[in-house]
């Protein structure tokens, strides 16, 4: 079958899924870039985004614009992406001035579970919305290209969808491995699934069963679901709020 495939994101989750590591954190450098590399010579007209690993962009902003520039000369990607928070600004800001498109990746950051305590949902209260919304204005702001918002709530994606104008979300990502793994590529195999692991047509909007997948897992100490999208309103005060002080 087709695939309408918008974006090929090269992630550090290859540490995992090639190298057998236990987490994505010990993604090597340059692996990454090569593996980009080849990605980018398989699909060369497709947009190729290479994934910073853990520590290349952590120290001195000099260091994380030059490990980026590797990704776009070696590993001919079309952009980077980083796992940040508004802390992360002044790094994007370096990247626009030297002509690197970043992406901001908010929410959900997989670099940060050895801290968080392991992998969980974020956005179920309304400080954990009001700081995913801020890191992605902030970013944003500092020169993001793209905003990438992984295993956050209906609640949060909505108002950064507000925030920027932009409308609803319309493109959901899948692990080429997972996808493997359910046949969509094998001959006669069967159409790529409206859910989990399927990616979507052209202006095609997720459904409710697709947004509840976002508060599937983890506890914060909501529960989670296609309910949370009734939690709505109580978090439609931040908007006025977040207008106001990014205005």
């Amino acid at each position: 079958c087709a695939l309408p495939i918008s974006v090929l994101l090269v992630g550090d989750s290859a540490a995992e899924v090639v190298l057998g590591h236990p987490r994505t954190i010990h993604a090597p450098l340059d692996f990454l870039i090569q593996l980009t590399a080849a990605v980018k010579r398989g699909a060369p007209n497709t947009f190729v985004m290479g994934d910073m690993p853990f520590l290349s962009y952590h120290g001195t902003v000099e260091e994380a614009v030059l490990n980026a520039g590797r990704f776009l000369t070696e590993g001919t990607a079309d952009a980077v992406k980083l796992e940040a928070d508004a802390s992360f600004a002044p790094v994007f800001e370096a990247m626009s001035r030297a002509g690197i498109p970043a992406v901001g990746h908010v929410g959900c950051r997989p670099q940060h579970m050895h801290r968080d305590g392991g992998a969980r949902v974020v956005g179920r209260t309304d400080p954990s919305v009001r700081r995913v919304v801020d890191d992605a204005i902030a970013l944003a702001e500092a020169g993001a290209v793209m905003i990438l918002i992984e295993a956050s709530t209906p609640e949060a994606m909505l108002l950064i969808s507000l925030c920027f104008g932009l409308g609803r979300a319309s493109r959901r990502l899948a692990v080429y491995t997972e996808l493997i793994s359910s046949g969509i590529f094998a001959p006669g195999g069967r159409d790529a699934p409206a859910g989990r692991d399927g990616l979507r047509g052209e202006g095609e909007q997720p459904s409710n069963e697709d947004r509840a997948l976002c508060t599937s897992s983890g506890n914060d100490g909501e529960g989670g679901g296609v309910a949370g999208l009734s939690r709505l309103p109580r978090h439609l005060g931040l908007v006025a709020s977040l207008a106001q002080d990014h205005a």
